[in-house]
């Protein structure tokens, strides 16, 4: 519980400084705890908004 607290302050935090790599960064750990958890619709949801966050930001080498 502890690291997805984190993990949501951090996404808080990347979109009010608009840092977009860090941001899609972030989606993708909250992805991954997501399916450590075996949480896999939620893992799906963070890993697609990652995504999308890095095609419209350039940044390929982010998609998960």
């Amino acid at each position: 519980e502890a690291a997805l607290a984190y993990v949501r302050k951090s996404i808080e935090l990347w979109e009010q400084l608009g840092q977009r790599e860090r941001l899609a960064e972030t989606w993708n750990t909250l992805g991954w705890l997501f399916a450590k958890r075996e949480q896999y619709g939620k893992a799906v949801e963070a890993l697609d908004r990652s995504e999308q966050l890095a095609r419209e930001s350039g940044l390929l080498r982010l998609i998960p």
